[in-house]
Order: C-alpha cells, then sequence, then structure tokens
C-alpha cells in the first residue's frame, strides 16, 4: 500500500467517523426528548411511594418509567469537621481508598521500602485509546 492510498484510507476513515459522531449526536438527543415526552404522559400513575412502574398499554410495548432519582452530594470541608462529632458506627459515609499517582510515584523514586509495601496492592491498566476528530 503507497503512502497516498494510507492517506486517502485515513482520510476515508475520518470522513466516516465524522459522520457517525453526527448522527450518533443527533440521535442521542433524539432519543432524550422522546423519553421525556413519554415520563411526561406516564409519571402521574406513578405511586408517590413507588419509584418506577411497568405499563402495557400500548399494544406489543412494555414502558417502564422511573421517577428522577435523588442525587446526594457532601460538601468534603464541612463534613470533614463535623464527623469527629459522631460516633464511628454512626456516620453515614463510605471510605474509599484510591491511589494518589503522585504520591505513589515519588514512593517509587524516593522510598523503595514503603513503595514495596504499597505497590502489591496497585493494579495498572491500560485504558482505552481516544481518538478525536475536528475539521480545520
Amino acid at each position: 500500500m503507497s503512502n497516498n492510498e494510507v492517506k486517502l484510507d485515513k482520510l476515508e476513515i475520518i470522513k466516516a467517523l465524522s459522520k457517525v459522531q453526527k448522527a450518533e449526536s443527533k440521535a442521542k438527543s433524539e432519543r432524550i426528548k422522546l423519553e421525556q415526552q413519554l415520563a411526561e404522559i406516564y409519571i402521574s400513575e406513578i405511586d408517590s411511594d413507588a419509584k418506577s412502574k411497568t405499563f402495557s398499554d400500548v399494544e406489543g410495548f412494555k414502558v417502564t418509567v422511573s421517577k428522577g432519582k435523588e442525587n446526594y452530594s457532601l460538601d468534603q470541608e464541612k463534613y470533614a469537621q463535623q464527623r469527629l462529632l459522631i460516633t464511628p458506627e454512626m456516620r453515614p459515609e463510605k471510605v474509599k481508598f484510591e491511589i494518589d499517582l503522585k504520591g505513589y510515584e515519588w514512593l517509587r523514586e524516593n522510598n523503595k521500602a514503603i513503595y514495596d509495601v504499597v505497590s502489591p496492592c496497585v493494579t495498572m491498566k491500560i485504558g482505552k485509546a481516544s481518538v478525536k476528530v475536528e475539521k480545520k
């Protein structure tokens, strides 16, 4: 395959990708609008204590509508002060340890003993490659 053929193949792939991305974005936007319309039609028929309900009133289709989920967040700075007033067994919290990558890399370079203790607990995975195509 010649260099010109590779460039043409790249151009064709980029154009096809751009076209599909536009169609995907449009389809997603339309899907969200239609889901919202159905939610508005059915939401009043869901009991106040229920989170969702399945409807079979249209022949050949089953529609499940869920009420909007309540999302909660925690002000980290405020809670860090308040949590000390609550006994550990009564704290409404989950603790999740995450790797501090800069600190981990620093340990690798500057404190091999601690790095050797921590490293068996750390798993590294290669993420998915990313491609972004924009028109000039």
